[in-house]
């Protein structure tokens, strides 16, 4: 398990075809609707690939290490993107 000591914790509300929310820092932002054109959608669909990265190191222990590694990183990323798009779509 990755460490997690200093890190944001971020939880996300719903996010699919109804969209949801992301609850980051203390503070409520919207998530639209899955639009695979959109910042947000290219961003959920790295989401879904993380995971399946995840969910590969719990069967191949051989490279575990690097497939949680990867996911973690594109995990990271595509948060990053979510939280930008919805605060700019909550500032417009």
């Amino acid at each position: 398990m990755p460490d997690l000591k200093g890190t944001e914790i971020v939880v996300l509300f719903g996010g699919g075809d109804a969209g949801g929310f992301i609850i980051l820092n203390g503070k409520i932002h919207r998530i639209p609707p899955y639009n695979p054109e959109t910042a947000i959608g290219r961003a959920q669909a790295v989401l879904t690939a993380a995971n399946a990265l995840s969910q590969a190191a719990g069967v191949n222990k051989e490279i575990s290490s690097e497939l949680n590694a990867t996911a973690l990183k594109l995990a990271n990323e595509a948060i990053g993107q979510i939280t930008k798009s919805a605060a700019q779509a909550q500032a417009a």
